[in-house]
């Protein structure tokens, strides 16, 4: 009879067996260096070839979700950019005038220079304004009355958002009258 036979058989008789511990009956005896099958697949560690090629196709899935959320969000922020530089150009074209009776006009580029106010009348001044990286802002005089400017970005693409504008005086003075609708209000178009 085997060692777990005669084991079984005491304890089915209620007596106590000896030099036979737990661990004997539970697991075989492996004193001859050899792991069976069953501790091979428990004491493994790592993954398998399907477990890392399901993960990297969520991964790649959630990507594809993730990626033309985000992609329009630089245009996005140029955009904007665009919008601030022609609120802080009214604000600059305010001061300009309140100087000057009258409106400055010309192209400001986002490329580091740094404008200065120089005075003068019929669009001939130019204004303390500098528009961030990459914008080229073009104030064009209209009158003592008016003024109305445009800013572009290379890095917008989009044809719905490619020029943003902005006027001052009367409604005639805006550069895209079905977009830029209220003076002093920057849209892009």
């Amino acid at each position: 009879m085997s060692l777990v036979g005669e084991t079984a058989g005491r304890l089915a008789y209620g007596l106590p067996y000896s030099r036979v511990s737990i661990a004997h009956l539970v697991a075989p005896d492996t004193s001859d260096g050899h792991a069976t099958q069953l501790e091979d697949s428990m004491t493994r560690k790592g993954f398998t070839l399907i477990e890392l090629l399901i993960v990297v196709v969520i991964i790649g899935i959630l990507a594809a979700i993730a990626i033309p959320k985000f992609a329009n969000t630089k245009e996005k922020a140029v955009a904007a950019s665009e919008k601030s530089d022609l609120r802080n150009l009214v604000t600059a074209q305010e001061a300009f005038f309140s100087d000057n009776n009258d409106y400055a006009g010309g192209t400001y580029k986002g490329d580091g220079t740094v404008y200065t106010q120089t005075n003068g009348l019929a669009g001939a001044g130019r204004l303390a304004f500098t528009p961030s990286a990459n914008n080229t802002v073009v104030v064009t005089y209209v009158d003592a009355a008016g003024w109305t400017a445009t800013s572009t970005n290379p890095a917008v693409t989009s044809a719905s958002s490619d020029l943003c504008g902005v006027y001052v005086g009367v409604a005639a003075n805006s550069p895209n009258a079905a977009a830029v609708k209220a003076e002093g209000a920057p849209a892009c178009y």
